[in-house]
């Protein structure tokens, strides 16, 4: 039978005992009606090294084509304003240090305004030079636009919005600024989208436009303000058509909305706002937007709470976004801070150092480290009647590889420590004949080695008696095709199993397609039974079916499939046998 529901987003309930789900680095995308599933899941673009600035974390990127040019320029604020050319190198001009948050805005007149620090400065990219600008007015600012030749900067701690001259960054009036009044907080953010700037408080909005009269060249666009303000002034992007933000209001936080014409709607769930009004801060949110394979992704990085999070505009499914920390094995947020598409290619400031990295499906690890991508699927409960689940298979696009050398994780040394059932340890070593001794020995660290039975490709647990015989015993784990062991006489030599039977000899090179790994919680997620490994298929194998049987019963079961291999790793959906119990 189909899995109903196994492909799917992220939605963790207060309780876990009523919803689990999650889907980490795996986004679920919506098919035509005669696909193989309604729904399948694909994994989150990887990272690969663009360019290293030296001093970070990246605080903004932005990309702008002067007029009379033939290509785009790129442009970022780490440890100084620098240009970064489509070869990756870069080049610094060191007139700005970053100081968050960044923007930054260019007009049709060749000129750049970045506001960091709370100051603005104007680069002009045709002499590649600049200035602060702005600095008569004697104000801090926090954000700036452009708009129908007009740079806007906010003003930091205040209602009030400063506008350039037409057509130059360079010249800023006493003047030229107008007040929000349709609130009375101050204005915490401001983001133009479709000619129209929108201005959020921390509890209301107000939305201006440009007129055509001098004397008040910005006026609101509604006579009433929108009952919503931000609570997260820099996760505003503009995406789909619309404006997306975190709002709050005098009753709360923690919703994300989507603008429909000037009527806020929401797109988080119950699960995605209790996940983030469990977080210490989610001001200091930063979000930016970006498409690839026609998915509008909303990319929103929590600094303090060290996470990720992903919204869909095109399925409506939130997932969840990590980088799996090689030193450590821990989840932390994805290393993306801000994004530029430019060259051809998805540039993403890191969030930890100077880096940028090239973001793409086709990349399989986060430059060269490992991705965590899984699933957790909907609680399978039959009024807390017991299934017995006779089988599962995880339906992927199998062969894609790479085929792996298996040499084990044991390669290069010269023995195996194992335990008996009294406590014993044993040493177990390979002569120069290769065959197999163990040793009784004081010390060391028990392991746990399973070896793939060469013919019926069944695991097999590698255990030691109390008089230090090798024993085999069935397992439900995978393991490796070989176990390499180095001999006396320095040649490898390699453990197997045939048929159940136990054998040594000289090492060959075998190899194995990348693994996936299926765990279960019987008790409403609470708690994991160990992984059971499988191989999703060597390079070709496309007609490989990924399987596990005999998986026991439950009253309340919660499944999860997932992966840190690296390979492309694309899941059509899951079938179950499974027989209804009392």
């Amino acid at each position: 039978m189909i899995f109903e529901g196994f492909c799917g987003g992220t939605y963790q309930s207060e309780s876990v005992n009523v919803d689990c789900q999650r889907a980490m680095n795996f986004y679920p995308e919506t098919n035509a009606p005669a696909s193989a599933s309604q729904v399948s899941l694909y994994q989150r673009a990887g990272k690969l090294q663009f360019a290293d600035l030296g001093t970070g974390p990246v605080a903004g990127l932005f990309s702008y084509q002067p007029a009379g040019s033939p290509s785009t320029r790129v442009f970022a604020v780490a440890g100084n304003f620098t240009e970064i050319f489509s070869d990756g190198s870069h080049q610094d001009y060191t007139f700005v240090s970053t100081g968050f948050p960044v923007t930054m805005a260019a007009n049709n007149a060749n000129q750049i305004i970045i506001c960091t620090g709370g100051n603005l400065w104007c680069f002009n990219t045709t002499t590649n030079t600049a200035a602060q600008v702005a600095t008569g007015l004697g104000k801090q600012f926090v954000q700036v636009a452009f708009l129908n030749g007009f740079f806007l900067a906010l003003q930091a701690n205040s209602q009030t919005v400063w506008f350039s001259a037409v057509e130059d960054g360079t010249s800023w009036d006493a003047l030229d600024f107008f007040a929000v009044n349709l609130f009375p907080d101050n204005v915490l953010s401001m983001i133009v989208d479709h000619g129209l700037i929108w201005l959020h408080g921390p509890k209301q909005s107000a939305v201006y436009y440009n007129t055509t009269d001098q004397f008040n060249p910005f006026l609101p666009a509604t006579t009433q303000p929108i009952e919503q303000g931000t609570g997260a002034p820099f996760s505003e992007v503009k995406l789909d058509n619309s404006i997306y933000w975190i709002g709050a209001d005098e009753r709360g936080q923690g919703v994300a909305w989507r603008a429909n014409g000037y009527v806020p709607q929401r797109i988080t769930t119950y699960a995605v706002e209790t996940a983030w009004q469990s977080y210490s801060m989610i001001s200091d949110a930063v979000g930016y937007p970006y498409q690839e394979n026609g998915h509008p992704f909303w990319i929103i990085y929590f600094p303090t709470a060290n996470k990720t999070w992903a919204y869909d505009a095109s399925t409506g499914f939130w997932h969840e976004r990590c980088y799996l920390t090689p030193a450590t094995g821990l989840e932390v947020a994805d290393r993306g801070r801000c994004h530029v598409f430019a060259f051809g290619k998805h540039l993403v400031g890191d969030t930890q150092s100077g880096k940028i990295w090239d973001a793409s499906v086709n990349y399989v690890t986060d430059n060269g480290d490992p991705i965590s991508r899984y699933r957790r699927a909907p609680h399978l409960n039959r009024e807390r009647k017991r299934n017995f689940y006779n089988m599962m298979q995880i339906d992927l696009e199998s062969g894609l590889g790479p085929s792996i050398s298996d040499t084990g994780s044991l390669s290069g040394s010269t023995e195996i420590i194992l335990q008996d059932s009294g406590g014993q340890l044993w040493s177990i070593q390979m002569n120069g004949s290769f065959i197999l001794t163990s040793t009784a020995v004081a010390s060391g660290t028990a392991q746990t080695v399973v070896i793939l039975d060469s013919v019926t490709k069944a695991p097999w647990l590698l255990g030691v008696s109390t008089s230090g015989m090798l024993t085999t015993t069935p397992s439900v784990l995978s393991g490796v095709y070989i176990f390499p062991i180095i001999t006396s006489a320095v040649t490898q030599g390699q453990i197997m199993v045939s048929n159940g039977i136990l054998q040594s000899g000289a090492g060959t090179v075998a190899y194995r397609g990348p693994y996936v790994y299926l765990r279960w919680s019987d008790d409403g997620a609470h708690t994991w039974k160990n992984q059971q490994l499988r191989d999703a298929g060597q390079l070709g194998e496309y007609a490989k079916r990924v399987m596990w049987w005999r998986l026991g019963k439950s009253r309340d079961r919660v499944y999860e499939f997932g992966t840190s291999e690296a390979f492309s790793c694309r899941v059509v959906g899951a079938y179950m046998q499974l027989q209804a119990g009392n």
